[in-house]
């Protein structure tokens, strides 16, 4: 079953039995895969473990029936599958700040989580996908060496630098923040040579002396995760452009219509431990006005 297809399935699946015992054994059995490629998929999509999605919504839910009816807490608790009230209770303030009681008699407005969508998605070849979303990240200081890349070739070239980068000089560098993760910054366009450096870095806690260090600004971005059902050693000029051209609908959908290549930096971001053979996320991060 394609990735995208799984995840609307076990989307759907949740929101028709939020009443029912939703565990990742429950959901592995019904699709017929493991419980670690369901976490995976699930929080490289969303950015969140499939349990908490789990919790917040049969919360959020819980609460829209207490409004909608005179329901005895341990009759909420109870169809909600907590086995004692006092257990929903707790896990309600846990999550609200409030215990049921206190929020319905104090009126303030709660903030629920709604159902995932993929409305947004775009689809990447017969595999793949792409998931955007925006996001504010901090300052960071990355260390690794630098390429001088043509536009023409950057898109057969930036995966092969980068895999050099990972098996030679990663194990090298000083001071890493985010052990197993990679990140490769496109930036400095030159439209007249037509080419751009390409930095191979790590998220490092200090600059390693005699390495290019660069310090990329805290920042808004666009997120667009990718992922495929192949090994991140697979990331390769196909599968390149397939994700740049998906990036580029995005962007034309848009209503300032901003494109991808006016920007002065981006950079992709791939988390090793997460990978494996048949599974692959990346995210590119690209800063948005």
């Amino acid at each position: 079953m394609h990735n995208r297809l799984l995840l609307q399935n076990i989307i759907t699946h949740i929101e028709e039995n939020l009443t029912e015992k939703l565990t990742l054994e429950v959901l592995a059995g019904r699709f017929g895969v493991s419980e670690i490629y369901i976490r995976k998929l699930f929080k490289s999509a969303f950015h969140m473990p499939i349990s908490t999605y789990i919790k917040k919504r049969k919360l959020s839910c819980s609460a829209a029936l207490m409004l909608e009816c005179d329901f005895r807490i341990a009759d909420i608790a109870a169809e909600y599958g907590y086995e004692f009230p006092q257990t929903y209770i707790n896990a309600f303030k846990r999550e609200y700040g409030l215990t049921p009681f206190q929020w319905k008699k104090s009126g303030q407005p709660l903030t629920i989580t709604e159902k995932v969508s993929l409305d947004e998605m775009i689809a990447i070849g017969e595999e793949g996908m792409i998931l955007p979303d925006l996001l504010i990240l901090p300052a960071m200081i990355l260390s690794g060496v630098k390429h001088r890349l043509g536009f023409t070739e950057s898109h057969s070239l930036a995966p092969q630098k980068a895999l050099e980068f990972w098996d030679d000089d990663y194990p090298k560098i000083k001071h890493v923040q985010e052990k197993a993760v990679y990140y490769g910054v496109t930036k400095n366009y030159d439209q007249e040579k037509r080419s751009s450096d390409y930095y191979c870095t790590a998220h490092v806690s200090a600059p390693n002396e005699g390495r290019q260090n660069l310090l990329i600004g805290s920042s808004r971005y666009a997120r667009f995760t990718y992922i495929g059902s192949h090994s991140y050693r697979e990331l390769d000029v196909k599968r390149a452009k397939e994700m740049y051209r998906a990036i580029e609908i995005y962007f034309a959908r848009q209503s300032d219509n901003q494109h991808m290549f006016d920007q002065d930096m981006y950079f992709e971001r791939v988390d090793t431990k997460v990978c494996t053979e048949d599974f692959c996320t990346m995210e590119w991060y690209i800063p948005y006005k």
